[in-house]
């Protein structure tokens, strides 16, 4: 209600403005409800910060020399003065003044050590080479202002301890928030440094102002640079180094001057949308690491003794892992213990934690245009993603798999093999609640193991409570990478993965299965709008650039697009977490499935039924997979299916017309994933369940498995879409087991 009262007068006085051109307002002030914790100026965001030098000068100097992007010509502070919605945290001079002369201490001391000793202290270059604000270069004070501003207005009633906003900053960096009463007042911070708003929702005609007292200073560093400046996990950092992994973590950018200006393709499915192109193309990680706290206690591990530098966690490895004959001392090959270990601990793409953050594991906290993360997902269940890490599956640990070149591709990231890793929000165990587990078990782990699953994700303020020397000063917000710190020791044992541990039916998002969609930010971010074209490979100027390396087109006919949540006629997309992968056209398309232990699967997608759908036909690995799939709706194909209704059926009728559902290969949709008013999915006669294959064995391979889409619909024109909400992989002791159905209440 708050916002919605400070846009409706934003827009009455811009209509004022419009109908009296060159006249003066007054008497705003006295309109608004002071209730609503906000200040209306009667200016533009520039004006506002202009017409008060006392406090915000230095700002507007760095605002001044901002450009506002690659290619684009012009001041940010000129970009504050058009019409829009923004959001400016506003630093006051103090706080400016302060973080140059910090930056340029750090920048000189580090100079200074250096000339004593260049192998012990590097020269930490962090753009500031002077202590006075006038002399920051362009390239700096663009690097501050961004950091600063939003394409979009929030204000502190957005705010949630240990949220992140649902868009990125104009540098493309999260910006969490806190809350917390002090001295019976609400405080509100933001930024990984928790700066303090210390005026807060100063309402302007294009946005919103915060005044705070520190500068928003996320990491330029990557994660390399940053682990190297906390002592309290030099052992988990020096097992890094030793396998030579630590250069893998000072990767960042995967194509040079990627340009993102490039025009998207239409999106015919949805007449007047014009997708966008993906603003960054990075590469990025996420590392679990254990501080020395937990390596140096003896209760922590199944030896019963304490890992006190990197030789022991070698050694420790070797009792859990064991090298190759021969590679016992090459910790930097993959068939090295220690290699094993440290390469478990790295998951390949960036992931946020925190609820409603850009980037996040899984949807959680959002409510944005319309769409409600807590209404789409059940509390009922727990909710899991699985994502691959940098340990390649037993099948490549042999002596003499790995060639020169694929070597050389584990070090530079390359490597596309990695064994799995669950991460799991368990709303339904008690003992978990309001956590993040790694490696849930679903039963009890066996006496090794007991050690090594359930593990807890602890946010750094936890994390600084808990290991007071871990962090010190330390805001472990590395470019490249999210680092999270852990309570356990962390290892893969694929017999207790099997069996105790993704035992259950695995369900992915399709968007999950591509890294770069996460890292890069393109997932539940609501920064520039519905639809986000992703190139996919082919011969034309805008497709031949393949922009995920799991994906990819097989005709230059394809377009795919990445589709945000967004209410419908039903509230929202009738989706598993909101968002979904179509693609149109003439399409021939397939990506790579996730890699998952060796084993008996069913293979399944979740779709819903549209008139903008076609024909489409599945392949596996090459090889066709039964009959083509009618995704149009009607009733003839309603029919085809033979979905039904479970209103008035007896639990032996729901059995029967489900096998009768399974004969034809579709199954209803899960009852966990809610539409509209909490209305279980499995209730909608759109959603459906497609059985790809069915006793699949499954065994990892370099090339991975992957699965095709075909436009077969007869007399195509090329605008039938290709739909798919969610994919599942579900273990043959889970679908072959009929004393207990699948998401059946």
């Amino acid at each position: 209600m708050k916002k919605a009262i400070s846009l409706n007068l934003k827009t009455w006085v811009l209509l004022s403005l419009t109908m009296f051109v060159g006249g003066t307002f007054t008497g705003c002030q006295e309109e608004v409800d002071q209730s609503n914790r906000f200040t209306f100026t009667g200016e533009v965001i520039s004006t506002h910060l202009e017409n008060n030098p006392e406090k915000y000068s230095h700002f507007v100097e760095i605002l001044s020399k901002a450009s506002i992007g690659v290619k684009s010509e012009g001041t940010l502070l000129k970009t504050l003065s058009t019409y829009g919605a923004y959001t400016c945290f506003a630093p006051i001079n103090e706080a400016v003044e302060k973080f140059v002369q910090e930056q340029y201490e750090i920048y000189k001391t580090s100079i200074e050590n250096n000339a004593k000793d260049p192998d012990k202290y590097p020269i930490i270059y962090t753009g500031i080479e002077s202590p006075n604000v006038s002399d920051l270069t362009a390239e700096k004070c663009t690097e501050i202002a961004r950091n600063h501003v939003i394409e979009d207005e929030f204000k502190t009633v957005d705010f949630s301890a240990g949220f992140s906003l649902p868009k990125t900053s104009m540098s493309y960096r999260t910006i969490q928030t806190n809350t917390a009463i002090v001295d019976q007042e609400r405080k509100y911070y933001v930024g990984i440094n928790n700066a303090e708003i210390i005026e807060a929702d100063i309402a302007t005609y294009n946005g919103t102002v915060h005044s705070l007292n520190e500068v928003l200073n996320p990491s330029s560093d990557n994660a390399a640079q940053i682990l190297n400046q906390s002592d309290g996990i030099s052992i988990f950092r020096e097992a890094l180094t030793q396998t030579g992994l630590d250069k893998l973590l000072a990767k960042f950018e995967l194509e040079e001057g990627y340009d993102n200006t490039m025009q998207a393709k239409k999106f015919d499915g949805q007449t007047g949308q014009t997708p966008i192109y993906p603003e960054t193309k990075n590469q990025g990680f996420t590392l679990l690491i254990e501080p020395n706290e937990v390596l140096m206690d003896p209760t922590k591990n199944a030896s019963g003794k304490a890992i006190t530098n990197w030789q022991e966690l070698a050694a420790y490895a070797e009792e859990v892992y064991g090298s190759e004959p021969g590679y016992e001392e090459v910790y930097d090959h993959p068939n090295n213990a220690l290699f094993k270990f440290i390469s478990y601990h790295i998951i390949d793409r960036q992931l946020d934690f925190v609820k409603n953050g850009v980037g996040g594991w899984i949807m959680e906290g959002y409510d944005h245009n319309g769409f409600n993360s807590e209404s789409n997902m059940d509390q009922n269940y727990n909710w899991s993603d699985y994502f691959e890490t940098y340990l390649p599956y037993e099948e490549w640990w042999q002596e003499g798999t790995y060639t020169e070149e694929e070597l050389e591709a584990f070090r530079n990231g390359d490597v596309d093999e990695g064994c799995m890793i669950k991460v799991t929000r368990p709303y339904t165990n008690a003992e978990f609640k309001n956590e993040v587990v790694i490696n849930l078990c679903n039963t009890t782990p066996s006496d090794l193991m007991s050690y090594h699953t359930n593990i807890k994700v602890l946010s750094q303020t936890k994390a600084q409570a808990l290991f007071p020397e871990t962090l010190g000063n330390v805001a472990l917000d590395p470019e490249n990478a999210k680092i999270h710190f852990i309570d356990k020791i962390l290892v893969y044992n694929e017999d207790e993965m099997t069996s105790n541990i993704i035992n259950e039916r695995m369900r992915w998002d399709p968007i999950s299965c591509f890294p770069e969609l996460t890292t890069n930010r393109v997932r539940w971010n609501f920064n520039t709008g519905l639809f986000t074209y992703i190139p996919a490979g082919g011969d034309d100027s805008v497709n031949e650039r393949q922009f995920c390396k799991r994906l990819r087109a097989r005709n230059n006919d394809t377009e795919i697009f990445y589709l945000r949540p967004y209410p419908t006629g039903e509230m929202q997309y009738t989706n598993y977490q909101g968002d979904e992968l179509l693609i149109e056209g003439k399409y021939d398309a397939e990506y790579r499935l996730p890699h998952v232990p060796k084993g008996t699967y069913e293979i399944r997608i979740g779709f819903s039924l549209s008139t903008r759908r076609g024909v489409v036909q599945f392949y596996l690995d090459g090889v066709i997979c039964g009959i083509p799939t009618d995704m149009r709706m009607d009733e003839a194909n309603k029919n085809r299916i033979g979905w039904f209704a479970d209103t008035d059926l007896t639990e032996d009728e729901i059995s029967d017309e489900e096998k009768a559902m399974r004969n034809r290969g579709y199954m209803k949709a899960p009852a966990s994933i809610l539409v509209g008013n909490k209305t279980p999915m499995r209730d909608s006669s759109n959603a459906m369940r497609r059985i790809i294959a069915t006793n699949i064995d499954i065994e990892p391979t370099k090339k991975g498995h992957w699965l095709r889409v075909k436009n077969v619909t007869e007399a195509s024109v090329g605008a039938e879409e290709f739909n798919q909400d969610y994919l599942e992989i579900v273990p043959k002791s889970i679908y072959n087991n009929p004393a207990n159905p699948e998401d059946r209440n």
